[in-house]
């Protein structure tokens, strides 16, 4: 297989695939010279980019894990409507060189109108419709042509590829969990590794115990500090250290896998056996946090399911890394991502 390079170095086989299964969005970005006025007029000059937290961490994965002319191992699997957004997103997908396994369904895709103040802050207004919409069958049947793919592949080549990773969004978790079953036991029959992202969303005590029960079958478990106390029972105070959090949701939820926390300025924390493993932030001009997060996660995963799964320093380390390039632009994925992604601060 080829050898590729990330910014921690060559790996010695071709990375993926890498599954993302969740939510698409057609982020309506809205920057903002003055802080948010709610009641009043707040001019702006809006522009239409690729968004949903699945489509920003494919895309992501495939920014640093494969140049933009090899073959995609990185995967979407999701749900759009048959309308010109689904076209929009398809063809942001293959810019980002990512490949999409889309079920068309009768609701519109998804949306979200977001305003960014100077500081950067964001503030977003979604509308999933077609996201939930989303069904077991057609993530079994896309998973199912995935391996069949990557099994051809490692034949014709001779060679033991990566087994394979999958990745389910909170959104994804929060609104069809039935899906993120699904995907986790296909994954887990296939020897591939899984991990989970939160939502921003306030989930009930259903959502909260069915997130619960599916992360048993995780390795990783990405979360913020608030997302992370919420789902321990607790409210996260401000002198609360990650630390304590982190303790509290493993004593409280029994997840034994590797906990990750997304802390913004303060960098991010991940358990390693019974440490914690802290990487500070990388200092970066904030722009825009959108897709921050999402980020993350993807330089995370792409070296710590490419390199070594028992160490998480150079995991952290690259996805701080990949953090501060989100931030450091407005719109959620990489640059070049979209030749709409023109704006500047402050415009």
């Amino acid at each position: 297989m080829t050898q590729h390079t990330t910014a921690d170095g060559p790996t010695n086989q071709s990375p993926g695939p890498f599954i993302v299964i969740g939510d698409v969005m057609v982020d309506h970005l809205a920057p903002l010279t003055a802080p948010l006025t709610i009641g009043r007029d707040n001019p702006t000059h809006a522009t239409r980019l690729m968004g949903g937290q699945a489509a920003n961490t494919a895309a992501w994965l495939s920014s640093v894990t494969q140049p933009t002319s090899a073959p995609s191992s990185v995967h979407l699997v999701a749900a759009v409507g048959s309308d010109d957004a689904a076209v929009f997103v398809e063809k942001e997908m293959g810019v980002a060189n990512v490949r999409c396994w889309f079920e068309h369904v009768s609701d519109p895709t998804g949306q979200c109108f977001i305003a960014v103040t100077p500081d950067g802050d964001r503030t977003m207004f979604p509308d999933p419709s077609a996201n939930l919409q989303l069904t077991p069958g057609h993530v079994q049947q896309a998973l199912d042509a995935i391996a069949h793919e990557v099994a051809d592949e490692i034949a014709q080549e001779s060679v033991t590829g990566h087994a394979g990773h999958v990745h389910l969004s909170g959104y994804l978790v929060a609104r069809v969990p039935e899906c993120a079953a699904v995907a986790i036991r296909s994954a887990r029959q296939r020897g591939w590794t899984v991990s989970m992202d939160t939502s921003a969303l306030i989930l009930d005590s259903r959502q909260q115990e069915s997130l619960l029960e599916l992360l048993a079958g995780c390795n990783v478990f990405f979360a913020n500090r608030a997302e992370l106390a919420a789902l321990a029972g607790t409210a996260a105070a401000s002198d609360d250290s990650s630390e304590a959090v982190i303790e509290t949701f493993q004593d409280n939820s029994g997840f034994d896998g590797i906990v990750v926390v997304k802390d913004g300025a303060n960098g991010a924390y991940a358990t390693q056996q019974q440490t914690l493993v802290h990487e500070p932030a990388k200092p970066a001009t904030v722009v825009d946090t959108t897709g921050a997060g999402d980020a993350f996660v993807a330089g995370f995963l792409a070296v710590w399911a490419l390199h070594d799964p028992d160490s998480v320093i150079g995991a952290l380390r690259h996805g701080t890394n990949t953090a501060a390039r989100a931030v450091a632009h407005m719109g959620a994925g990489p640059l070049p991502y979209s030749p709409a992604v023109t704006m500047k601060k402050g415009r």
